[in-house]
């Protein structure tokens, strides 16, 4: 069954210039929608969140969701600059936000997380000791997003600004 997928997570940034950052797109494990397993994020999870996926401020309600699928425009806050990468359990990938979101992102960095917001395929099944949806497979959309919410979980997170991890063993374009 493929049903849509929101999971959060939170983060925490230094304070500084700039617009890029490393971030944890999610983390393996129980979210809100179902469990992640490390194996499926591995596969999926690079094909579905490419360079390019956009980055919202805040998930769509219901109703906008009915009546503008594609999101609003006044709402697009940036984009992921690099193709997901699986590491340590979690998908990662670096973001650049336009100029006049990334000071409202280094303001707001302690108190928000990231969100994905996706088409996957889950059953019914257990994991770590729980019953409930398992995400078998991520599904590529082009309305997949990374969005910014006030409510984090699934281990999603600001890792710290794009320039800080030149010469620390990550890869970077």
């Amino acid at each position: 069954m493929t049903v849509a997928l929101n999971e959060s997570v939170s983060f925490s940034a230094p304070l500084s210039a700039g617009n890029k950052w490393r971030v944890k797109v999610i983390e393996s494990g129980w979210g809100s929608s179902g469990y992640y397993g490390s194996p499926m994020l591995e596969t999926f999870g690079p094909k579905v969140f490419k360079a390019g996926t956009k980055v919202f401020m805040n998930h769509p309600s219901r109703s906008e969701s009915s009546d503008r699928p594609e999101r609003d425009v006044h709402q697009l806050a940036g984009k992921l600059v690099s193709d997901a990468f699986f590491m340590e359990n979690a998908l990662y990938a670096d973001v650049e936000f336009y100029s006049h979101y990334a000071p409202i992102i280094r303001e707001m960095a302690n108190d928000v997380g990231l969100s994905i917001s996706a088409l996957g395929n889950t059953r019914m099944g257990e994991a770590e000791g729980r019953e409930g949806h398992i995400v078998e497979s991520l599904v590529e959309d082009p309305l997949t997003s990374v969005d910014v919410v006030t409510v984090a979980g699934a281990g999603g997170k600001f890792i710290s600004l794009y320039e800080s991890y030149v010469g620390k063993g990550f890869v970077t374009d």
